[in-house]
Parts: C-alpha cells; structure tokens; sequence
C-alpha cells in the first residue's frame, strides 16, 4: 500500500498486484481526491478527525454541503427548513447541518450570484410571507458542472469500494460477505436500470 500527498493529506494509494494472485488491479483512472474525500468526509461526521486533518475535514464537509444544497435547489425554490429536511431525507438521516452552517453558506451562495432570496406569500405563516432560496440561471449551470463531475468520479469510487472490494473480501475467504455484496449490487444495478430506462 503505497502512501501519496495530496493537498496536505496523506493518502492510500492502492498498489498494483500480480494477477496470479486473485486480486484485482487497481483502476488507474481513480479519483483518488474523491476517495480521500469519501473518507475524510465519514470520519468527520463520526468526530475521528482532530487537528490539521479536522480543518481540513471541515472544507470537505463544507464542499459537500454546498454541492447539496445546489442539487436540491435544482429541484425548485425551498425555505431554510425545507433544505435542512432534504438534507436528512437523502443522507438517511445520518446528516443535519445546523442552522448556523446552512445560512451563512446560502448567503455565500447569494453573493457569489448562484442563489436568489425571494418572499412568497403563504397564508399558514405568521406574517403570511416566507423566504426561499433559489438558484440563478448561473446556480443552474454551477448545478449542472457538479453532477457531471460527481457521475464520472462516484462511478469509479463505487467500482473500487464495493466491486473490487467483494472481490477481495473473497480473496480473503469471506465468500457469504462477498456473495451478500454482489446480490445487493445486483439489486442495485437494476433498480438503477429501471430508473435510467424511466427517466434518461
């Protein structure tokens, strides 16, 4: 397991093996950033990480909140509440960011030209008028560079972590491990398909 640097952070940087072994080789197209990522970014939320590597955790946490808020205001205008929901919705409930974080990112979003704050009226509400964020024609094509990146880079972070992974958990024996991860990726390419079939 050869070790890189990388922005100031040490990395693992998987080793091409024989393939007499049974392993398999590592992708060389990796994103490897992303994995660091990845894992800097669980770490983070489960409170491991402590001094430079914390700091440096709290941009990645930072970068990733801001890519979800952009895509889920892709999905229409949404209040403060609403955002921090979706947020919980599609992270299962594992991340919610305190206000404290969310706001000052929306207004750094709204300076940058990417978002607009506009009040709608709303009958169920004190005052009968509430503030939801919104993405400019700029936030929309920010959205769209992002999801582009992510399709490519998550692609190769899921072959590496869970394909090649089964595989070399099989290497190490562990074939019932190996057998439930393939089924559940079976289950999850074709869930995938009907969607791509549905939508794409």
């Amino acid at each position: 397991m050869g070790v890189v640097k990388r922005a100031g952070i040490a990395e693992e940087k998987p080793m091409r093996m024989d393939a007499s072994l049974g392993t398999p080789h590592s992708h060389e197209n990796i994103s490897y950033p992303v994995i660091s990522q990845f894992r800097i970014q669980v770490q983070l939320m489960e409170g491991k990480l402590k001094g430079e590597y914390k700091e440096k955790g709290s941009t990645v946490y930072k970068e990733s909140l801001r890519n979800l808020v952009m895509r889920i205001l892709l999905d229409g205008p949404m209040h403060g509440y609403e955002i921090m929901k979706k947020i919980k919705e599609v992270t299962n409930n594992r991340w919610k960011p305190a206000a404290g974080t969310l706001y000052p990112l929306l207004d750094q979003l709204r300076q940058e030209g990417l978002i607009e704050v506009a009040e709608i009226a709303v009958s169920n509400v004190r005052g009968g008028r509430r503030i939801v964020y919104k993405l400019t024609d700029k936030g929309v094509q920010e959205a769209a560079r992002i999801i582009k990146e992510k399709a490519r880079a998550k692609f190769d972070v899921i072959i590496f972590y869970i394909i090649d992974g089964a595989i070399a958990l099989k290497n190490h024996g562990m074939q019932k491990e190996y057998e439930e991860i393939c089924q559940i990726i079976r289950q999850g390419y074709k869930r995938l398909g009907d969607v791509i079939d549905d939508k794409c």
